[in-house]
């Protein structure tokens, strides 16, 4: 391989049921550390620490093993014992038994602490940042339908709040993602705002229903199951909102395929009100559909 020749990265990307190979954008950890320490998993998050920690410690365990001397009651006398006085020192605990006496260790000891007490900050406005991110719990039918509502073919898909809260003036948008070609070949990917009956909610609290209506003005009107796999059209939903309890902004979203959606399908009703008049919601019902009869 020449000398100049670049190496191309790849990495893999997920765009709903979608996935993406990207080529030439490593997009490495380091690049984006705190995007990256907000959006792992806790477990990788705590791993991450962990072992972070562990590595300082074996790193100044061996400075201070450079002069042992330096350290006064050193147990055992070896890198393990240096390996505790070390955390010790990097955890400000304060010192015990073992205490530095000479200008060596006082030195390397006073760096470590400075490493300590700025990353305990760090690390305390890491954990209240991915503990005050807000989440949405709200819930996405598996599949759309298209199905038919006062005579009119219409394109449904079925939300719910699983927290069961008050969302405040949340807002709903619907988008149509279809392959185009220009006219002189060349190949996009086109975004279709659609119109919806409703676009927002007062108080989104149990479910809500979000429809468009397949008319003469509608970009899919006329189009089959054949048209939607020939254009490779896909659909993404995004619901907003503020969360009552934290007063927080909030959003989720949901993609689907062509292949999701359901023709000539409606849900099964998961809510009902019973005799007493006291409305009910079933969430076992939640993504079932059934054939137009």
């Amino acid at each position: 391989m020449p000398s100049n020749a670049k190496v191309k990265t790849t990495k893999k990307a997920t765009f709903g049921g979608r996935h993406i190979i990207v080529h030439g954008n490593p997009n490495h950890f380091w690049h984006d550390i705190y995007h990256s320490c907000l959006s792992m998993t806790w477990l990788g998050f705590f791993s991450g620490v962990a072992l972070a920690f562990m590595m300082l410690n074996v790193l100044f365990a061996s400075l201070y093993m450079i002069e042992p001397e330096g350290i006064a009651n050193l147990f055992p006398r070896n890198i393990l014992g240096a390996f505790f006085f070390s955390v010790e020192t990097l955890a400000t605990v304060g010192y015990g038994n073992m205490h530095p006496i000479s200008v060596l260790t006082h030195l390397v000891a006073t760096v470590e602490m400075f490493i300590g007490l700025s990353g305990s900050a760090i690390l305390t406005g890491l954990i209240f940042a991915r503990f005050s991110k807000p989440r949405a719990r709200i819930l996405f039918a598996n599949s759309p339908v298209m199905t038919v509502v006062n005579g009119q073919s219409t394109l449904m898909i079925r939300t719910a709040n699983a927290r069961q809260n008050f969302i405040v003036d949340a807002t709903a948008k619907l988008s149509m993602l279809k392959v185009e070609r220009t006219l002189e070949g060349a190949r996009f990917r086109r975004v279709v705002d659609l119109k919806l009956v409703r676009t927002s909610q007062p108080m989104f609290f149990m479910g809500w229903t979000i429809m468009h209506v397949v008319d003469e003005s509608s970009p899919l009107f006329g189009l089959t199951a054949a048209d939607f796999k020939a254009k490779d059209m896909s659909f993404v939903v995004i619901v907003k909102g503020t969360d009552e309890s934290t007063t927080q902004q909030m959003q989720a979203r949901q993609v689907y395929e062509h292949t999701d959606v359901k023709w000539q399908h409606r849900y099964v009703d998961a809510i009902y009100v019973d005799a007493d008049g006291v409305s009910h919601i079933d969430y076992t019902l939640f993504h079932d559909t059934e054939a137009l009869g």
